[in-house]
């Protein structure tokens, strides 16, 4: 996977972080850890779309099993040696791209790519580029102690035409994490939350568990459940190798209900919980025999109450 940018940036005092569930004691347990098994996961590309009275969302989800010298050089550098690295031999890169579209406003088009441990999850880097009337680069490196970010954009209408690495105006910033993180075992971050949902055996987890998730600018703790199961029709084209083939046929949805909460300190203001252009509480519907991951529901700011439904999946998880 080719990476939106390439850091020739370097961020010191970079820490390391390592296992996979948060427990956060003051806040409410979770399991003590989570076994990932991407041998789950059914898919390498998920496309969805949604539709509303107020617009429409294209969605677009690709996951790749990446050797771990491949993810090492797109990382961060960190003199210091401190920096969280793959704790095997491959990690998990996924790339989303979104496009909402308003009925009224600007078009928002964003994508985000981020790298993660294959072994627990943890967040390892990721970047977001936003395109249309507000061009930036937001590129995270997450550490033990908080999470650097590279904020890039283009100086003047001449640098908006050029390619991102020649964008001039840079700003750096360290967010770091509150005290009430300190028994966080894990930090996350949103976009692997897709993958998860298809890598864990639910049936093997202790429920509710609380994961810890860095959003935009603050650490937030996300209270995952399972719900009732709901039924769905699905209509979606399956593709593998040079096959595909139509699927039409009811389930009944295992759901998976994600409430989150900022853990920014009281005097902070709490930031709006943001997933594939969701905000605030959502949920992802699963095919129980597949694992696929058919549905995602909640709110858009610009569009309301919106279903997000699959239109496509490819394949198999297959090592590139």
């Amino acid at each position: 996977m080719s990476p939106i940018f390439k850091f020739p940036v370097i961020f010191p005092g970079l820490c390391l972080l390592c296992l996979f569930c948060c427990v956060c004691s003051a806040i409410g347990e979770t399991a003590s850890a989570i076994d990932i098994e991407p041998a789950n996961v059914k898919w390498n590309r998920l496309s969805y779309q949604a539709r509303s009275i107020f617009g429409k969302v294209r969605t677009n989800v690709h996951a790749e099993i990446v050797p771990v010298e491949d993810v090492s050089q797109l990382l961060m550098r960190d003199p210091a040696g401190e920096a969280f690295q793959p704790s095997g031999e491959t990690a998990i890169a996924i790339t989303v791209d979104s496009n909402i579209e308003p009925l009224f406003g600007t078009d928002e088009i964003l994508t985000t790519q981020s790298w993660f441990d294959a072994k627990s999850a943890a967040a390892l880097q990721r970047i977001r580029v936003r395109l249309g009337k507000d061009k930036w680069q937001k590129s995270y490196r997450f550490t033990k102690k908080g999470v650097y970010r590279m904020r890039r954009k283009p100086r003047d209408a001449n640098e908006e035409i050029l390619p991102l690495d020649r964008w001039t105006k840079v700003r750096n910033h360290f967010y770091a994490y509150p005290e009430i993180a300190d028994s966080c075992r894990q930090v996350l971050e949103p976009t692997s939350l897709l993958y998860l949902a298809s890598a864990i055996d639910l049936r093997s987890v202790p429920m509710p568990v609380n994961l810890c998730v860095f959003n935009k600018k603050q650490l937030h703790l996300l209270n995952v459940s399972v719900g009732d199961s709901q039924p769905l029709k699905l209509n979606f084209i399956h593709k593998e190798g040079n096959k595909q083939v139509r699927i039409k046929k009811k389930i009944d949805a295992v759901k998976l209900s994600f409430a989150p909460s900022s853990m920014a300190p009281d005097n902070v203001e709490m930031e709006a919980f943001s997933f594939l252009g969701l905000k605030g509480e959502f949920d992802i519907f699963l095919d129980d025999s597949s694992r696929i991951p058919v549905q995602i529901s909640g709110r858009i700011a610009a569009l309301g109450k919106v279903d997000i439904v699959l239109q496509e999946v490819d394949g198999a998880q297959t090592r590139q």
